[in-house]
């Protein structure tokens, strides 16, 4: 009887104080009964045995079932052990089955309320990012084009200044001038200089095209991860050598996973490029790669059965001010300017493309950049694929 009364609780049937009582004494008198006492519901009702010994009277609470919250508007008997206080009349009794009867629409009322204000943010969050999403679109949309028409109109220049310089074969027009050698020289350096810009800002706006079209190279291919970092760190090896830089790698994981091969490497090459610029004017330049298997979420990564590329550098760190700028879009801290900016902001747009993310720890000496992509079979990647 009294697993029946918590599982009507816990399903939310609510019942009112006189009759949780009925089914507490029902209860009661049958179990005295076994015990050769026979008692009337009455004589129950009034046995001190019966409130201190069988049930204890609490306060409304909420009792949780299935991850979900349900108040019960009313008092309930609980067999917990008896305490000691003194037993209730049935003045007191009457009096909090009116208590428990007016607080029940209150304590619903209370819930509903809070249940209406949860789902009205989960909707202005929902509506916010769909209407970031859309603007995040048309921004790609557009600087896709812009990049795509300032590359026709650059694409000339690269090819007019490869006329005037000529190549190793052939003389170009500036050594048919009738000018001093001297002269010739000067105008060479000039068109080259102007050659070697025109050339950064077709890469830029080249950068800025690939990087408003990824979602539509996205692609499920299989890619034995071990053999083509080993393939990645390996086409970069002369430039660690030459920069004096000291490699390591350690790579634990013999699978695979779906993805695009060009997009998981041009992540991999970025975070590679970016731990090289790291430690570039250090003088210790260390860099590690690191290849691992996750069984189950981490702290950084929400689900398990995936693998976990982390690459860490020795330099001097990530400053506090632009950790939360270093994923958007043209933001780049080297003096220099070299690059657009973009590396970070493709590279975790790409990881989360394929249900992955890229995530960061830094500090003076050490950074490291994690990235996470889920492992599975082809038709696991295309239902993911879905159901985006």
């Amino acid at each position: 009887m009294n697993n029946l009364m918590e599982d009507d609780i816990r399903t939310g049937k609510f019942k009112s104080f006189e009759e949780l009582i009925d089914i507490k004494l029902d209860a009661f008198v049958k179990e005295q009964e076994k015990k050769g006492n026979i008692l009337t519901l009455e004589e129950a009702k009034k046995s001190e045995r019966f409130w201190t010994d069988y049930c204890t009277i609490v306060n409304p609470i909420i009792g949780v079932e299935k991850n979900e919250e349900v108040i019960l508007g009313t008092l309930i008997l609980s067999d917990i052990p008896s305490w000691d206080f003194e037993p209730l009349s049935e003045e007191a009794v009457n009096m909090l089955e009116k208590i428990s009867t007016r607080l029940s629409p209150v304590l619903s009322n209370a819930y509903l309320a809070h249940l209406w204000q949860l789902t009205n943010e989960k909707l202005k969050m929902a509506q916010a990012t769909i209407v970031e999403q859309e603007k995040m679109i048309t921004e790609q949309s557009m600087a896709g084009g812009f990049a795509h028409e300032i590359r026709n109109a650059l694409s000339p220049i690269s090819t007019y200044a490869a006329i005037l310089l000529g190549t190793n074969s052939k003389k170009g027009l500036i050594d048919s001038l009738g000018v001093s050698d001297e002269k010739k020289e000067q105008f060479r350096e000039r068109i080259l200089k102007m050659k070697n810009q025109n050339e950064y800002a077709l890469d830029i706006t080249g950068m800025i095209m690939n990087y408003a079209k990824i979602e539509s190279q996205k692609s499920y291919e299989e890619i034995k991860v071990k053999p083509l970092l080993e393939e990645i760190v390996s086409s970069r090896a002369d430039e660690f050598m030459e920069k004096n830089i000291s490699f390591n790698q350690s790579l634990n994981y013999d699978g695979s996973i779906y993805s695009n091969p060009t997009q998981f490497r041009e992540v991999v090459d970025n975070l590679l490029i970016n731990s090289e610029y790291a430690v570039e004017k250090t003088d210790k330049k260390d860099i590690s790669l690191t290849l691992d298997y996750l069984k189950e979420p981490d702290s950084k990564y929400s689900r398990g059965n995936a693998v976990k590329i982390s690459i860490a550098d020795s330099g001097c760190g990530i400053e506090d001010s632009v950790k939360e700028k270093i994923f958007r879009p043209f933001f780049t801290t080297r003096p220099d300017k070299k690059g657009a900016g973009l590396g970070l902001a493709t590279s975790r747009r790409i990881a989360r493309l394929y249900e992955g993310d890229i995530v960061f720890e830094s500090a003076p000496g050490r950074t490291v950049f994690t990235l996470y992509l889920p492992v599975g079979e082809k038709k696991d990647a295309e239902a993911r694929k879905d159901e985006r």
